[in-house]
């Protein structure tokens, strides 16, 4: 389902941020599914997916599975891209007491409660634009 960019959070802002850095997250069930699938699997996965989490993960290249990186909340993994998308922070005033985030080159801002929540939804309007799709699940957990 689509939402806006500007009301992400958690979970569906990092697989949003995930999206725009060209990385495929899916949910891990999912994922399972379409495994057992493509390999001709003809048992009952209901056990599987009742001991496994439904968590966003994403897919490399070369087949291996990740847990969705927590960009919205670590600098380590949000910082490189506020540092390579060049996106400014602006510090809350009384006024407006929301960080903004500012990618000057492309003339996309975005708000948010954390200067890195600020930065990620701007980053991801700048790639994805105003809406992004995020699976419905996603969005009941934030």
């Amino acid at each position: 389902m689509k939402f806006k960019t500007e009301g992400l959070i958690d979970l569906a802002l990092d697989w949003a941020v995930a999206v725009a850095e060209g990385l495929r997250p899916i949910m891990r069930h999912d994922h399972m599914r379409a495994k057992a699938a493509a390999n001709n699997y003809k048992g009952d996965l209901a056990w599987h997916l009742e001991v496994t989490p439904n968590e966003p993960i994403t897919v490399d290249e070369t087949g291996v599975t990740h847990v969705l990186r927590p960009y919205s909340e670590q600098w380590s993994q949000g910082g490189p891209i506020i540092e390579r998308g060049n996106i400014d922070l602006i510090s809350p005033t009384p006024s407006d007491p929301l960080w903004q985030a500012m990618q000057w080159r492309f003339a996309h801002g975005a708000k948010g409660p954390t200067p890195l929540i600020a930065a990620m939804r701007c980053h991801v309007t700048s790639e994805l634009g105003d809406e992004v799709e995020i699976p419905d699940e996603l969005m009941k957990q934030t």
